[in-house]
């Protein structure tokens, strides 16, 4: 049976992240109206011959550079080829085809930002051919259950439009993954929970994480409920956000983002609340200050009373202890001081300890970076806490809590 683009686009529509396909690929028909790509899913039955079948109709020039295998919707959202012997322009002549066909074919969207992986004998990557900019021009149509449509359905939220969500530290390839599905899509959670088994599945074990439902608030921030508050939530947040904003800008906005816990079906924290609008003019001082081989002194608390992290700077540490009384946090707090040091990051330095201080830090930079980009000159700090002896009892490096910033 010949293979049309009606049954590559039937193909697509039956792929999740995390399932496979085999795949012929045929570079030299990327100029015609045929499809260069052929898709069939993993079903327990043999496909070879159907593939072979479907090469028949081909010519011999359509041939020519024939490859076959296996094709995976990665935890990403991607479809990935594996194969050898690809080339750029296998790439690039792939998604000029896509883009003359995707507006009468909209299910070919899907293959957005399609990679192409060499792989050697024992099937492990060895070389990625992938490219944002050859596919940009095509609207977003995600694959289901990957993290590229939890990142746009980040970006589309809008307010009263609550969504179920769960997350993970340790998904597919022990990165931490996040499931969202509108209540106005599925008010039963029956998709979201068999989103959420997929997971399991995969990972051939039940995964711990969070779940519950979160809404956007007016002031652009995320207000989580969920039934417990585990204390390491934070924790999972600047994990999300390390690992895909870079890729799936609505992910950023998880940098704004409140955890509450619900009590015989309300909030414990009672009315809702929203951030209050803090200046953080004398904190972008204090960095120039800081750049510049000046130390000052420094407050950070992982809750300022809204559910988000603050930092303090200032020159003078009774000011400093009066800005940081008004604030009222609730969550950890430390202080102490904070310089350049001489490898050219920027370090903390206390007395007391304070768990995850970098990660908390990063949140905080990454929920002001947009107003404030200069903030970013923190990337990279460090955390010391030194006794009066000045003996090291922790130190903290977190490169993973910069990434992106």
């Amino acid at each position: 049976m010949k293979y049309t683009v009606e049954r590559l686009c039937n193909a697509i529509s039956e792929l999740k992240s995390g399932n496979r396909a085999w795949y012929a690929f045929l570079p030299e028909a990327c100029g015609s109206d045929e499809p260069p790509l052929f898709l069939f899913p993993f079903s327990g039955e043999d496909v070879q011959e159907k593939l072979q079948q479907s090469l028949v109709y081909r010519s011999t020039d359509d041939l020519e550079n024939l490859k076959v295998g296996t094709a995976v919707v990665s935890t990403d959202g991607i479809l990935n080829l594996k194969g050898s012997e690809f080339s750029p322009l296998d790439l690039m002549s792939f998604s000029q085809w896509l883009n003359l066909n995707v507006d009468e074919k909209p299910m070919l969207s899907r293959l957005k930002y399609t990679s192409l992986q060499e792989v050697d004998t024992e099937g492990s990557v060895v070389r990625t051919l992938a490219s944002r900019d050859l596919f940009d021009y095509i609207d977003d149509n995600p694959f289901p259950a990957g993290m590229f449509e939890t990142g746009h359905r980040l970006q589309k939220m809008e307010p009263a439009d609550p969504h179920w969500f769960w997350m993970s530290a340790k998904g597919p390839g022990n990165k931490p993954v996040m499931v969202l599905v509108s209540q106005k899509e599925d008010p039963d959670g029956e998709s979201f929970s068999a989103t959420v088994q997929r997971f399991n599945l995969r990972a051939g074990r039940i995964l711990t994480g969070i779940s519950g439902v979160v809404t956007l608030v007016g002031d652009g921030s995320l207000a989580f409920a969920s039934f417990v508050q585990p204390a390491g939530w934070r924790d999972l947040i600047n994990a999300l956000l390390a690992e895909y904003q870079n890729r799936w800008i609505g992910f950023r906005r998880l940098a704004r983002s409140q955890m509450h816990r619900v009590v015989d079906g309300r909030l414990k924290s009672g009315k809702k609340k929203t951030a209050p609008k803090r200046e953080i003019k004398n904190q972008v001082k204090g960095l120039k200050k800081i750049v510049q081989n000046n130390t000052l002194h420094f407050w950070l608390t992982d809750d300022d009373g809204s559910g988000n992290p603050f930092l303090l700077l200032h020159p003078d540490p009774q000011k400093l202890k009066a800005e940081a009384k008004e604030i009222k946090a609730k969550g950890n707090k430390v202080n102490g001081k904070v310089r350049m040091a001489s490898k050219g990051y920027i370090e903390f330095r206390s007395k007391n300890g304070f768990s995850n201080f970098v990660g908390t830090l990063a949140l905080w930079v990454r929920s002001n970076l947009d107003k404030h980009p200069e903030l970013a000159k923190f990337s990279g700090a460090r955390f010391i806490q030194a006794n009066d002896k000045k003996e090291i009892l922790d130190r903290q490096k977190d490169s993973a809590a910069w990434k992106g910033i």
